[in-house]
C-alpha cells in the first residue's frame, strides 16, 4: 500500500473516531509511522487532506447508489423499494468506518467548511430522492401500496433505514435476516389491503 492510501486511511478513522476538530496531523502521521513534515508532500493542510477524502467517499457513495438503482430498475414492481432499503443498509454495514465518517459529516461538520460540505452532499442526494420519491409515486399509483403523501412515505422509508443502519453499525453482529424481517413490518404497514 502506499503512503498516500495509509495517510487517507490514517486519517479517515481519526476523523471518524474523534471528528475534524479534535484529530491533529501529528495523530495522522504518527498512525502511519511517519513525521508530520512528510504530510506535507502529499496534502498542504488538514482541510486539504479532509476535503479530498470527502470528495472520494461522495464519489464512491454516488457510484454505489447508482449501481443498486440499477438494480432496482430491473426489478418487479413490488420488489423495488425491498432492493433499495436492503443493499442500502448492506453496503454501510459492511463499511463501518465509512459510516462512521459520514455520521460526523453529518451532525458535526467542520465549522468553516460545514456549507461547501452539505451542499455538495445535498446535490449528489437530490438525485437518489428523486428516485426513491418516483418509486414510490409509481407504487402509489400502481395500486401496490396505500394512498398516502409520497413525502411522509419518503421519510418514513429514509428515517427507518438509516436507524436500522445505524443499529448495524452499533450491533455488527446482527444477523442480517432481521433487515428482511423489518421491511415486512414496514410493507405491511405500506402496502395496500386486499
Amino acid at each position: 500500500m502506499s503512503s498516500l492510501t495509509n495517510i487517507k486511511d490514517a486519517a479517515i478513522t481519526l476523523f471518524s473516531q474523534k471528528g475534524y476538530e479534535a484529530t491533529t496531523l501529528n495523530e495522522i502521521a504518527t498512525k502511519v509511522g511517519i513525521k508530520k513534515p512528510s504530510l506535507y508532500v502529499y496534502f498542504s493542510s488538514k482541510q486539504e487532506l479532509f476535503l479530498t477524502i470527502f470528495e472520494e467517499l461522495l464519489e464512491e457513495y454516488k457510484m454505489r447508489m447508482e449501481q443498486i438503482i440499477e438494480e432496482v430498475d430491473s426489478a418487479i414492481e413490488e420488489e423495488k423499494l425491498f432492493i433499495l432499503f436492503e443493499k442500502y443498509v448492506v453496503a454501510f454495514a459492511d463499511e463501518p468506518i465509512k459510516s462512521l465518517f459520514w455520521n460526523r459529516v453529518f451532525l458535526f461538520p467542520p465549522l468553516d467548511l460545514k456549507e461547501e460540505i452539505l451542499g455538495k452532499i445535498s446535490e449528489v442526494e437530490s438525485t437518489f430522492i428523486e428516485k426513491e420519491s418516483t418509486l414510490i409515486k409509481d407504487l402509489i399509483v400502481q395500486n401496490i401500496i396505500r394512498d398516502i403523501s409520497d413525502e411522509s412515505a419518503l421519510i418514513a422509508f429514509r428515517s427507518l433505514r438509516e436507524g436500522l443502519l445505524m443499529t448495524y453499525l452499533i450491533n455488527p453482529h446482527l444477523e442480517r435476516n432481521k433487515i428482511k424481517e423489518i421491511w415486512k413490518t414496514y410493507w405491511h404497514g405500506l402496502k395496500k389491503g386486499e
